[in-house]
């Protein structure tokens, strides 16, 4: 395979791995890392791949064990103890990337084909190969499944009233 096919391959799926790994990792930090590792792995592996197999699936193994390890390596914990400290509005696009990753697999796609790649719902249910009816009923699903998802989030306490700002 040369590096224009291994390019367009993953451009083609990129979130799908993005999505597996996230949903082993739990950050979208590590999840690219174990993607990014993933695919350097992969093509500097092409000739242990048989062609009985398709190469996407091949790579998606990779993706499955590089997240994986992260996850029991100190880079993904130090990252973690890291993250808690992150200010607020990183943490917002992480937790709404792991709501998303907790979705069922057909209610993201849709999340992510309209709001990652930026496209109108024609184009998106064309690219995924759904009747555009469909697509607007599993957005639909999915934002009220997303909805949920995020409201069983830990929310930040209000701030409390002290004596001195009680009087004010």
């Amino acid at each position: 395979m040369n590096e224009s096919e291994f390019e367009a391959l993953v451009r083609t799926d990129l979130r799908k791995w993005q999505f597996a790994a996230l949903r082993i990792t739990g950050n979208c930090a590590d999840a690219d890392d174990a993607v990014q590792r993933a695919i350097i792995a992969a093509w500097q592996g092409q000739e242990n791949f048989s062609e009985k197999g398709q190469f996407s699936t091949f790579i998606y193994g990779i993706v499955i064990h590089k997240a994986l390890d992260l996850v029991r390596s100190d880079v993904a914990r130090h990252r973690r103890e890291r993250n808690y400290k992150t200010p607020a509005p990183r943490l917002h696009h992480d937790t709404l990337y792991e709501g998303i990753a907790k979705l069922p697999e057909i209610y993201a796609q849709s999340v992510i084909a309209l709001l990652e790649n930026e496209m109108k719902y024609a184009d998106a249910a064309r690219t995924l190969g759904w009747p555009e009816k469909l697509l607007y009923s599993r957005m639909h699903r999915a934002k009220a499944l997303l909805a949920k998802i995020l409201s069983d989030q830990p929310q930040p306490l209000p701030k409390q009233k002290t004596a001195s700002t009680a009087k004010a």
